[in-house]
């Protein structure tokens, strides 16, 4: 029987999809890379794992989404409603989550490209004062520095009006 899989976007080289329980070896294997991790958390044990899917993933409305490349699953995008949001301005986090040997391939820009298409009001990106991949790929994208908030450098880029 195929696998089921509910496409949400492509890309030039990914495709963005819902995740799947039977996702979770290969998200295991992400989250408990402490190379991965650096800059997040301490890496994930299978059980915290299992939970992180269950409630960041596979809700009504996720907070991650899957990305594939032709070799297969490469890690996640994040893409929602971002945490200081109001009602009347809709905010979107937009962040990526890559395994080690998709690293430097240009993934993370392609999604951050790909997702400010998205007719937004601003979109931010969070990222901790040692990243400075992800603060690169932020200033390249047009996003300005906006401040320290809660433990990291927030950056952000307004867009047009929906």
């Amino acid at each position: 029987m195929k696998k089921r899989t509910t496409v949400i976007a492509k890309t030039k080289h990914l495709v963005i999809r819902r995740f799947r329980m039977d996702d979770i070896d290969n998200l295991y294997l992400l989250l408990s890379d402490p190379d991965v991790m650096r800059y997040l958390e301490p890496p994930f044990d299978r059980d915290k794992t299992v939970s992180f899917l269950k409630s960041a993933a596979l809700c009504a409305e996720p907070l991650i989404y899957a990305v594939n490349d032709v070799d297969g699953f490469a890690g996640y995008v994040i893409w929602h409603l971002w945490g200081g949001s109001k009602d009347e301005e809709d905010i979107f986090e937009l962040g990526w989550v890559l395994k080690r040997e998709y690293w430097h391939r240009g993934y993370a820009g392609e999604l951050t490209e790909f997702l400010l298409r998205e007719k937004h009001r601003a979109v931010v990106i969070e990222c901790t004062q040692d990243q400075t991949a992800s603060k690169k790929i932020a200033i390249h994208s047009g996003f300005r520095y906006i401040g320290y908030v809660d433990g990291c450098d927030v950056f952000r880029k307004d867009g047009e009006l929906t």
